[in-house]
């Protein structure tokens, strides 16, 4: 009995440690783009999606094309742009800081335009 309780405490503090670098990885995860490159793109696209009405015909081939041109504003291609989604998709805990970043540059966006 008396080893059974040091084994124990071990594989706890070894869960426990696996876990804490488990949370450290998702931060530090790498991105194929930079990353403030790549929430600069995300935040223009959503803003984009937000201007286009979902289902109208000219949306599909008009919004690619908007897409595309904003991509290549912010240095990126369609490629890129879908690796660095798919690569967050794989650690989805990575995408909270993202999507952070991404909300607090709509929220810049709108009241920049509440300004204007």
């Amino acid at each position: 009995m008396k080893s059974q309780i040091p084994l124990s405490r071990l594989l706890l503090s070894c869960l426990l440690m696996l876990s804490l670098s488990a949370c450290s990885r998702k931060e530090n995860i790498r991105l194929p783009v930079e990353r403030e490159k790549f929430v600069k793109a995300y935040a223009d696209v959503a803003a984009l999606d937000n201007q286009f009405q979902p289902g109208t015909p000219q949306r599909d081939s008009l919004f690619a094309a908007r897409v595309d041109s904003v991509l290549h504003a912010n240095g990126l291609t369609r490629e890129q742009f879908q690796k660095t989604i798919n690569v967050l998709n794989a650690s989805p805990q990575a995408w909270e800081p993202i999507l952070k970043d991404v909300l607090r540059k709509l929220q810049e966006k709108q009241k920049a335009a509440k300004g204007n």
